[in-house]
């Protein structure tokens, strides 16, 4: 193998891991929303971080760094992480109030 192959095969898996992270990312938010209809708040709790670690290494990737501008679905995704930290906290907030009276 040359230099260039080595390098073209490493930007060539390094965009194809973005693309997957993307796809976890959109995947892991759904389920996220199925959680929290269900009740299952631990679990929504361990996606949410999921998403945010996902997120962030989008963020931080130099390959994906237009990607969210790129992709409106993943701006819209990243508003809806926001949305859940909240969502998560308040239904934790009600139930800790619940079964402390």
């Amino acid at each position: 193998m040359t230099a260039v192959t080595v390098i073209v095969t490493a930007v060539t898996m390094t965009v194809t891991v973005t693309v997957i992270v993307m796809t976890v990312l959109v995947l892991v938010v759904v389920q996220i929303w199925s959680c929290l209809d269900h009740g299952h708040y631990l679990r929504s709790t361990a996606l949410y971080l999921l998403s945010q670690h996902l997120y962030k290494s989008i963020q931080l990737d130099v390959h994906a760094a237009n990607a969210v501008s790129r992709f409106p679905l993943l701006a819209r995704h990243a508003t809806s992480i926001t949305h859940f930290r909240s969502t998560i906290l308040q239904v934790y907030y009600s139930l800790n109030v619940y079964l402390s009276s």
